[in-house]
């Protein structure tokens, strides 16, 4: 597995399959939760102003995308160990397995959370003063800036 993953990690996966596992993982419907937050709408108008920063978003969304992708599948897996039909086929022994399993989901879901937080620390240098703070206070959920954040 280690050789398999040192591969990836030095060449990337073949785009095709790339494009294909995200699509069978896509986080979507109750799962979108778990995707990369959305630009406020009342953003977008601040951002436009600097191509880059809106380009850098864009590129950081995907890669959240692709964590999102990772949880889902980590998740549905993790999820079809536990249920009761296959719980009780699997030996006693699995149980460290699975520890590992569910704390590196709880890894992953962490480093989703800090994608937002650093997408967050890249668009905040062109808020007001007023609106950096908000934006520091503001709590992520599916907007980066929070459902219930005051205009920037």
């Amino acid at each position: 597995m280690f050789n398999f993953a040192r591969s990836i990690v030095c060449s990337g996966l073949d785009e095709e399959r790339r494009t294909q596992l995200l699509k069978q993982y896509e986080a979507k419907d109750n799962l979108a939760i778990l995707g990369p937050p959305k630009l406020n709408k009342l953003l977008v108008p601040t951002l436009k102003a600097s191509a880059s920063i809106v380009k850098r978003d864009e590129y950081q969304a995907q890669s959240q995308a692709q964590v999102a992708a990772s949880l889902n599948a980590f998740g549905s897996t993790i999820s079809l160990l536990l249920g009761p039909e296959v719980r009780q086929l699997l030996a006693e022994e699995t149980n460290p397995a699975l520890r590992q399993l569910a704390d590196g989901f709880h890894l992953l879901t962490d480093h989703q959370h800090r994608l937002s937080l650093a997408r967050r620390a890249f668009i905040k240098p062109s808020f007001s003063l007023i609106g950096k703070n908000a934006a520091e206070n503001a709590p992520v959920d599916e907007w980066l800036l929070g459902a219930h954040s005051p205009r920037i």
